[in-house]
């Protein structure tokens, strides 16, 4: 089987043919590559924007409001605020004379922290009685 010149000229254009439309198919992929690529950018930006938010929230909201007194706090955030042992704390609340100011709201002991400031101001040397 010999090949002929119009056989390999044949060839060669089908070749040809065949390169040129691989080179448009990478062209179109890589222009879709690119598109996908300015996207995925523009997604990790918005989300990143958007957990900044969220942590900024987060955090506000986890922070005392400065001119908030009248926040409700657990016994925990009592102690750890006041700087004394929960135990500590317990004997405050449960002294006959003068005790912290507290509330039972079902089972659970809340302090305003309005009225505890106000207390350790009133009571500053009576506490250690």
């Amino acid at each position: 089987m010999t090949a002929t010149v119009d056989d390999l000229q044949a060839a060669w254009i089908a070749f040809q043919k065949a390169q040129a439309e691989a080179l448009e198919a990478f062209a179109r992929a890589s222009e879709s590559l690119a598109v996908a690529q300015a996207r995925a950018s523009e997604s990790l930006a918005a989300a990143q924007a958007l957990a900044s938010g969220v942590a900024a929230a987060q955090a506000q909201a986890a922070a005392p409001a400065a001119d908030d007194g009248d926040e409700v706090l657990t016994r925990d955030e009592v102690a750890q605020r006041l700087r004394i042992t929960k135990r500590a704390l317990d004997a405050l609340v449960m002294r006959r004379c003068n005790p912290i100011p507290s509330h039972l709201v079902g089972r659970r002991r809340v302090f305003i922290w309005n009225d505890v400031i106000h207390w350790l101001r009133s009571n500053d040397n009576a506490v250690n009685r």
